[in-house]
């Protein structure tokens, strides 16, 4: 779809959250679609501009007193009912001399460096051109950066993928200058991105200045976009981000107390669950991953276009599906039920419009046999009750679950239609058994799993006569862990980097 990105925007069925800033005065700025929860406060203070035909705006001096601030762990900002694709977009205008944005100037998202809370989210900023020191000026221009922090949970290797969507990298740009500005004059900014394909996209004043597909092409990152983090307790923010006043031994040069934060104007923040603005201006393929078949299970995905003039044909131009899988050449779709396994299958398949415009994609689809997933259990105590699921992929519904070869610790139980293991252990000790699931077609998987099950005591350890120090990982705030034993201030535990409070919950256990 497209968007009218030069008048002030009109609330539709694909906005999300939208912020004119019209209030002009107080210290509260509201959701044009009328949620309350997603008022936005002054930190201390609100600042108020005014735009000519826009209305008033959002002003900022680079102070935190003046930033504006959300709530935490909003589904909205946190952008989870952007379950395709999204838009963020901005008007902004920068009134700062230049030389003191090396990084964020005025994104909404999340916090950094904040002392307390869980960090996840995204940001959506300006970046100064040059990235060595603090020495440029306005006129070395700024240019738009994005920025997407999933889910810390265990080794997720998707978590950050800034490597690839910061300003500093080649990586995407379409033109040398990148789109930057070099006046205080107000300009619009747009983050589109697409689950479909993996692609950001970045424009300047309606200009298409960077296209980045995930993983980065050229690089060792195997990143991706996954918004599946559970919870952020960072507070959504415009204008920059608060950070603590003083930090002993950092310089200017490092994330000081104005770091990231703009000194100017902000009007029409948007976030849509729709790319608005067209990302190609002639026929171009989808250059989508085809997820993987399962063997002998129906397989189905669409095949899509920008910039189609009327309807797509499709056929395939070069090398062959995988056996039981068919193309559509009417709707772009490949489907049937797959006959082989294959580890990576290549083919060329190619598209035309109405107009005659051609493009051609070397697609890649890979056929895998059922299996059971689970290569391992979290412990269990004694007396404590215990849950854990197993899981399966490639294999058809229902399924059946069974333990094979010995036995669970007695109290536990393995349920046959969920595959979920649970009940209360018995004794202490440990259990290797075989568990088997099998599909609605017959095709079998099992594996090898061993069931520890710990003492109580081990659950949580208190202090005793014996306990020199104690720490627990509890209370309310990452930044700042107690020693429960004597309680001495010189005894506590505390963060040193930027990453935040990262403790996580374990399975069979209260707390953090």
């Amino acid at each position: 779809m497209s968007s009218d990105w030069t008048r002030p925007f009109e609330p539709d069925e694909h906005t999300v959250a939208l912020y004119h800033f019209d209030e002009g005065e107080g210290s509260e700025a509201h959701d044009a679609c009328g949620d309350p929860e997603l008022t936005l406060r002054a930190y201390k203070e609100a600042l108020w501009g005014s735009r000519p035909g826009f209305g008033s705006a959002a002003r900022f001096d680079r102070q935190n007193a003046h930033l504006l601030v959300g709530p935490a762990n909003n589904d909205k900002l946190e952008l989870r009912t952007c379950t395709q694709e999204w838009t963020i977009e901005a008007w902004v205008r920068y009134s700062g001399p230049g030389g003191k944005d090396r990084a964020r100037s005025w994104p909404p998202g999340k916090g950094y460096t904040l002392a307390e809370g869980y960090r996840q989210g995204w940001s959506f900023y300006l970046h100064q051109t040059k990235t060595e020191g603090l020495k440029s000026t306005r006129e070395d221009g700024l240019i738009p950066g994005a920025r997407f922090i999933g889910s810390l949970r265990g080794r997720d290797p998707n978590h950050d993928t800034s490597n690839a969507l910061m300003p500093e990298t080649p990586f995407g740009w379409l033109q040398e200058d990148r789109g930057r500005f070099c006046d205080t004059e107000w300009h619009h900014v747009a983050w589109q991105f697409r689950y479909r394909d993996q692609t950001n996209f970045l424009f300047v004043d309606g200009r298409l200045v960077r296209k980045a597909q995930l993983p980065a092409a050229g690089t060792a990152s195997t990143r991706i976009i996954v918004n599946d983090a559970e919870r952020c307790d960072i507070p959504f923010q415009v204008g920059g981000f608060l950070r603590p006043e003083h930090r002993a031994g950092w310089t200017p040069g490092d994330f000081g107390m104005t770091m990231f934060n703009l000194e100017g104007e902000i009007d029409e923040l948007r976030i849509s669950k729709v790319m608005r603005y067209p990302v190609a201006d002639r026929l171009s393929i989808i250059r989508q991953k085809l997820p993987a078949a399962g063997l002998n299970l129906p397989y189905q995905v669409s095949l899509g276009t920008d910039a189609a003039a009327g309807r797509a044909a499709w056929e395939l131009e070069a090398g062959n599906l995988p056996a039981g899988l068919t193309l559509d050449q009417h709707a772009g779709v490949i489907r049937g039920t797959t006959e082989g396994t294959v580890a990576e299958q290549e083919f060329v398949i190619r598209s035309r419009d109405e107009a005659g415009a051609t493009d051609e994609h070397a697609f890649k689809l890979a056929v895998a046999r059922g299996r059971l997933v689970t290569e391992s259990l979290p412990p269990a105590f004694a007396g404590a009750a215990y849950s854990a699921g197993l899981t399966a992929e490639h294999m058809a519904g229902p399924l059946r679950w069974e333990v094979v070869s010995r036995t669970l610790p007695a109290g536990m139980g393995l349920d046959g239609q969920t595959g979920r293991l649970s009940g209360t252990a018995v004794e202490e000790g440990g259990s290797r058994v075989s568990v088997q699931v099998t599909d609605a077609a017959g095709l079998e998987d099992r594996a090898e799993l061993t069931l520890k099950v710990l003492p109580v005591a081990l659950r949580v350890l208190d202090a005793d006569e014996h306990t020199v120090v104690l720490y627990d990982w509890q209370g309310p705030g990452g930044r700042l862990i107690p020693e429960r034993v004597s309680g001495a201030p010189e005894l506590a535990l505390t963060y040193t980097n930027m990453g935040g409070d990262r403790r996580v919950c374990w399975p069979g256990r209260e707390g953090r």
